[in-house]
């Protein structure tokens, strides 16, 4: 990796990490994962962004696990890597599907469409279903 490649690194890791306050990022390469993070909770039937800053070209695929089950590609391996976040519309049943409510363990992972191996993976959030008698949580802009 030459001098500038190196510094631009660095530069957008700190920006990134600035970002995300005290809440630990994810990173490798030069990749940072945002959100989702430990303290993200998402909702069945709701739309959860996935948040990352990258020097990437290209394309990525985004891909979810559940208690260390794979869960499969959430998007087409299409989406670009330099925009930056992707909304997940999580699927109704996605943990409750299987009788539990709330799922601790859920894990989402990146990686460039030609490169599987260069995985970055989130820690562990939160997915709960929601009961017909809640309203739909309103999204923050």
């Amino acid at each position: 990796m030459n001098r500038t490649r190196s510094a631009r690194t660095a530069l957008l890791l700190a920006g990134a990490l600035a970002l995300s306050g005290s809440l630990r990022a994810h990173e490798t390469g030069g990749t940072v994962l945002l959100s989702p993070n430990a303290t993200t909770v998402c909702y069945e039937g709701e739309e959860c962004e996935i948040h990352w800053v990258t020097e990437e070209r290209g394309t990525l695929c985004i891909e979810a696990a559940v208690g260390g089950h794979d869960k499969g590609i959430l998007n087409d391996c299409a989406t670009p890597a330099q925009r930056g976040r992707w909304l997940w519309h999580v699927p109704r049943g996605f943990v409750s599907g299987f009788g539990p409510a709330i799922s601790r363990e859920v894990r989402v992972a990146l990686y460039p469409a030609e490169r599987e191996g260069e995985r970055i993976v989130s820690p562990p959030f939160t997915i709960r279903a929601r009961r017909d008698s809640e309203p739909p949580r309103r999204r923050k802009k």
